[in-house]
């Protein structure tokens, strides 16, 4: 972000997790999608990171660098299980971005930001935000969690 930022710019971002080139078509006929798509910028054909995780992959969207630059290179901790947990704990929390990002630098700059379900932003500096939160568990918890970050 360099340059003056205009209050009345908006950024919107749209990740769809798992899309391929090839679904763009279908959702091209959605109303709202050719909507959004006419007024803003679509990127495909993107060549993902390795291993093509799906949080190291929006670690990279969100910050411009591989994984070696960002630090995030798997979606769980990997760590031995504790007390009779067989899933390990996800990497769900901004702390595990070990870079800035273009919502750090947006807030810097005065800007609100509104993030919904993106990975890896629980606790971010991000004035309304709904992090994705992924595991095994119900759904009152899973919103307790959402809304405690």
């Amino acid at each position: 972000m360099t340059g003056s930022v205009t209050k009345n710019k908006r950024l919107l971002l749209i990740s769809l997790d798992a899309v391929t080139s090839g679904d763009l078509d279908i959702l091209a006929s959605l109303p709202n999608f050719s909507e959004i798509r006419r007024r803003g910028t679509l990127v495909k054909d993107v060549a993902s990171v390795f291993i093509s995780n799906t949080y190291p992959a929006h670690a990279s969207v969100i910050t411009g660098l591989h994984p070696t630059g960002h630090g995030l290179v798997e979606n769980v901790v990997s760590t031995p299980p504790r007390g009779g947990r067989n899933e390990p704990p996800w990497r769900y929390k901004r702390k595990y971005i070990k870079a800035e990002t273009l919502y750090d630098r947006a807030t810097h700059h005065g800007m609100k930001v509104c993030s919904i379900l993106y990975p890896s932003t629980g606790n971010a500096n991000i004035r309304y935000n709904l992090p994705e939160i992924p595991g095994k568990m119900g759904m009152l918890r899973r919103a307790a969690l959402m809304l405690l970050c």
